[in-house]
């Protein structure tokens, strides 16, 4: 084990020197400022496949979208990344030579050093003070001259692909010639070769020393073969033990055996029996056992079955390793039971997760080894919170490594894992102090957005004054951070914090302006979500606009003086009840962030919202799609708070004065971005760190948008829709009907109330549209699923416009139109003919 650490700290400091020895330190610092999201480690590696050099780019040109790049190694993705980056580059001026492009992608010798410091020079325009090249040949010092296999490690970098004889020919040429200038090296310089007397003194008096030690004689060791198991020789051991004291006292009973072999359980003992004698590692033996097929079973012998699967988990085929993880994860009420009998078992469970964690090749194999233990995490925090806490107290310092460099599906899956320990608010702001604690501020800061974003299981509550205070604490030091993926979680945690307290919101209204102009998408984006909150916040009378719920002022109308210093619940150790005293510079650097010292008037009322509308605008012109799609979110929820629908249900009524913008932004959002913006349930964005979420509408927000442009359209009279202005209103209706229907939406009777007055106004302006889509054949699809989604969920309300859907029935088939027209239109006469 020492080797091992020896050798990996030696491989560690290698690469060390080869960054420094690469680089400058004036390119270092510059790498280093831009966090990056993977750090440099061997340059010509790192950067062959573009994809840093392309993130290099994105912090100047806000353009370039990461998710056009992949992060591989074959050479197929490195030339699509390069072709990539290389169009946008010139567009930009910036050109590179294509044999230095050529150099970085075969990582070729100082090809990778060449590119980043012209790139730094064109980016900074500055110049790189150019350092001493080291000596190579016959006039460098003899330590520094390149090896025989250095040479040909070099010779094939830069010969490029060849077949494997020539190669082996030029090899062969390379170590004669490296040969035959050793040689020549020796007759030249002989004293460096040289034996010199004291060495011979030396070995002669070793020998002699040897020679006259005593001759030590050692007998051999003798091994015997073992054919059982360690709990099997341990079962005999006992039942020899039994037996001698039956014979001494019959009268006294045999002792029960400590762990019985897993073939003398019987065919009762299934992984999910109550039996009271078994351990969490007999399970996960038998569930390997069972879910495992012989194979890919190739156990050895004497080798426990969980252990086993845990070093083989990368060359198991997927669905085998999900079965297995899947069956553990159905055994949680036994496996809870167990630990909570003997905790120590969770160690065993803890170690076989992480080890899996480990051992992942894919995002599926690492979600399920977290969902294993986020299931058990569930039961236990139930059961007993406090044994919950201490358990994911003690399982934290295994998993920092994991939460240090994570990306964001496993962080995601981390999160949720760690956050299942937690029964109520103490206990998630000891979880959080213990990751903080582990983790630089800015990763910290990202994973506690995630941590407090819903959906899913045990999410903290925004109105516990701990976790509120915790959030506004780390996010107003985030928003002072130089890493834009820092500033944006900060931003996220942000409007979560307006959705409860939106008076500390206020007071750094400044700074959330400011931001609306960063340079990265995504903090441009969510600052927009901070202003729809505090719009809604504007428009919800029970909303507390005190920076601190023991202050005796709220509303939007309270002024700097009444409402305190915004930053004092935050910067204050007796707010946070000491969970997370502060530190001087983080102080300092949150005070920052307030602006002036909060002596001039707070803006309120109809001031603050002329200030949010005016930001609100200047986010929907946002030029990157996914910035955009995020101003999209927050303006759909000052819209929403701003909205309201006439007692009759006949009108609309909206006095949001960015209407016009924001179904502009709509419609020059592209068509795959709509359904996750417009649904029901939240849902992650592909990009972004952490991932933004956009939907999770609950006061059917999109209908009342869908009603709003339905307004407008038949107000410009126009005939017919866009392609993309139906597939806005599918994306309005077909999710939101499907999520009406559920269960959990059944148990809200007065907002069903609201979707059917809603149903009826969008429906009744729409149907003409709609029908008359069926005979475009970019719309038909659009059309029919609103109808078929329609005709299952409200099927009366169909009803109504029967004789206009007939009359674009004969339109489709009475006339030449294209053969999906007609096939969709036959799918929706079935569909309307088996429907009751």
């Amino acid at each position: 084990a020492s080797n091992a650490r020896i050798g990996k700290q030696t491989a560690k400091n290698e690469l060390k020197g080869e960054l420094s020895m690469s680089f400058s330190r004036e390119i270092l610092k510059w790498l280093q400022s831009l966090d990056l999201s993977y750090s440099i480690k061997n340059p010509k590696r790192d950067f062959s496949n573009g994809f840093l050099v392309a993130e290099i780019a994105s912090r100047f040109y806000h353009e370039i979208q990461m998710h056009s790049f992949e992060n591989g190694t074959s050479m197929r993705v490195k030339r699509s990344n390069w072709e990539l980056l290389e169009r946008f580059l010139k567009k930009r001026g910036i050109t590179l030579p294509n044999h230095l492009i050529d150099d970085v992608i075969n990582s070729r010798p100082n090809g990778a050093t060449t590119l980043i410091e012209l790139l730094y020079q064109f980016l900074t325009h500055r110049t790189v003070a150019k350092r001493p090249s080291p000596q190579t040949g016959s006039h460098a010092p003899a330590f520094s001259r390149p090896t025989a296999s250095q040479l040909i490690k070099d010779h094939e970098r830069s010969a490029g692909q060849q077949d494997i004889a020539t190669n082996i020919r030029e090899a062969q040429s390379i170590v004669q010639r490296h040969e035959e200038y050793l040689k020549i090296d020796r007759v030249a310089d002989p004293a460096r070769y040289a034996y010199s007397q004291k060495a011979r003194t030396a070995v002669a008096r070793q020998v002699d020393r040897q020679a006259a030690s005593p001759q030590v004689q050692f007998k051999g060791i003798e091994v015997h073969p073992v054919d059982r198991s360690v709990v099997q020789m341990r079962a005999a051991t006992q039942a020899v033990t039994a037996a001698s004291a039956a014979s001494s006292s019959p009268t006294a009973p045999a002792p029960p055996p400590l762990m019985a072999p897993l073939s003398a359980r019987g065919p009762s003992r299934t992984p999910g029996g109550p039996e009271a004698d078994r351990s969490v590692a007999d399970i996960l033996d038998a569930v390997v056992l069972k879910c495992v097929p012989p194979r890919c079973a190739t156990i050895p012998p004497g080798k426990a079955p969980s252990a086993w699967f845990a070093e083989s988990l990368v060359s198991l085929p997927p669905d085998v390793a999900l079965a297995v993880l899947g069956e553990l994860g159905t055994q949680y009420t036994l496996l809870g039971t167990l630990i909570l009998r003997t905790p120590t078992e969770f160690f065993k469970l803890g170690a076989f997760a992480v080890s899996c964690m480990e051992a992942s090749d894919s995002v599926d194999k690492f979600v399920g080894a977290c969902t294993l233990v986020q299931s058990v995490a569930l039961h236990l925090a139930s059961a007993d919170p406090l044994t919950a806490r201490a358990h994911a107290t003690g399982l934290l310092p295994r998993l920092s490594r994991f939460l240090a460099t994570a990306t964001h599906a496993r962080a995601t899956a981390l999160m949720a894992m760690v956050r299942s320990f937690g029964h109520d608010a103490y206990s998630h702001v000891a979880v959080l102090r213990a990751i903080q604690e582990r983790v630089p501020l800015a990763t910290f800061i990202r994973l506690l957005a995630v941590y407090l974003q819903a959906p899913a299981p045990m999410v903290p509550s925004m109105g516990d004054l701990p976790i509120s205070d915790l959030a506004a604490y780390y996010a107003m030091v985030g928003i002072t951070l130089p890493s834009p993926s820092a500033r944006a979680a900060a931003l996220q945690l942000l409007a979560l914090v307006a959705s409860e307290r939106p008076g500390v919101v206020r007071g750094l209204l400044p700074r959330v302006e400011a931001l609306a102009g960063d340079s990265w998408w995504q903090v441009r984006g969510t600052s927009a979500l901070v202003c729809g909150e505090l719009v809604r916040a504007l428009h919800d009378p029970s909303a507390t606009w005190a920076a601190h719920p023991a202050s005796g002022t709220e509303g939007p109308g309270a002024t700097t003086a009444s409402l305190g210093d915004p930053l004092h619940p935050a910067l204050d150790a007796h707010a946070c009840g000491g969970r997370f005293p502060p530190p001087v510079s983080t102080r300092s650097a949150v005070s920052n962030a307030s602006g002036d010292g909060g002596e001039e008037e707070l803006p309120s009322g109809d001031t603050l919202l002329a200030r949010l509308y005016e930001l609100l605008a200047a986010c929907l012109q946002d030029a990157s799609p996914d910035g955009l799609a995020l101003a999209v979110q927050g303006a759909i929820a000052a819209f929403h708070a701003t909205t309201q629908l006439d007692p009759d249900g006949s009108e609309v009524n909206t006095a949001f004065p960015l209407l016009d913008a924001l179904l502009d932004a709509v419609f020059a959002l592209p068509a795959h971005t709509l359904p996750d913006l417009l649904a029901p349930v939240p849902r992650s964005m592909p990009v972004g760190d952490p991932p933004p979420v956009l939907g999770g509408w609950t006061g059917y927000e999109p209908l009342s948008l869908a009603a709003a442009f339905l307004r407008q359209l038949r107000d410009a009279g126009e005939p017919a829709m866009t392609p993309h202005q139906l597939r806005f209103l599918a994306c309005c209706l077909c999710p939101t009907l499907a999520h009406a229907t559920s269960a959990a939406a059944h148990e809200r009777g007065t907002a069903l109330v609201v979707l059917d007055s809603l149903l009826a106004l969008v429906w009744g302006d729409a149907h003409e549209y709609v029908f008359v889509a069926l005979a475009s054949e970019e719309a038909v699809g659009d059309a029919a699923e609103i109808i078929s989604v329609l005709c299952a969920a409200r099927p009366a309300l169909l009803c109504e416009t029967l004789p206009a859907l007939f009359s674009a029935f004969q339109l489709v088939f009475g006339q030449p139109v294209a053969p999906a027209c007609q096939e969709a239109a036959r799918q929706v006469h079935r569909l309307l003919r088996e429907t009751p």
